[in-house]
């Protein structure tokens, strides 16, 4: 597998996904739950172009945060677990997703939600998680 040098501590990057986004673009719109361990924190890298990413947290405070990166330098971002999320692509992007395991795409641990629904979804899945204890 793929192996590199994480921006972030000494975690190494096992399962790196590249994505080519084009301005105007949009993406996101979900968030994690934290039950995999490959998006506890979501880890993105802007390589190149403009972006921003607007969050939302669980006391219903939100962000919005910008990355740019260049030839020279590179921007990122670690989003937690249980915070929504939404990617606007303002110019052509190169985007790495850096994953310190590899992703399990049969956890379900990503819930597409909208912006309004996210804090009601949330407390639900987390009374599920009480009861099911």
């Amino acid at each position: 597998s793929f192996r590199c040098h994480s921006l972030f501590e000494d975690n190494p990057i096992i399962d790196p996904f590249f994505a080519k986004k084009k301005a105007g673009e949009s993406g996101g719109r979900h968030y994690h739950f934290g039950t995999d361990r490959a998006k506890r924190p979501e880890t993105l890298v802007l390589t190149r172009g403009m972006m921003t990413i607007d969050l939302l947290f669980e006391d219903g405070s939100s962000q919005s945060v910008s990355l740019m990166a260049d030839d020279r330098e590179m921007s990122a971002i670690l989003i937690p677990p249980r915070v929504w999320h939404e990617t606007n692509f303002l110019a052509d992007c190169d985007l790495l997703e850096a994953r310190s395991t590899v992703y399990d795409v049969e956890a379900e641990d990503t819930y597409r939600v909208s912006r309004h629904d996210f804090l009601a979804d949330l407390a639900g899945r987390s009374r599920e998680l009480v009861l099911s204890i």
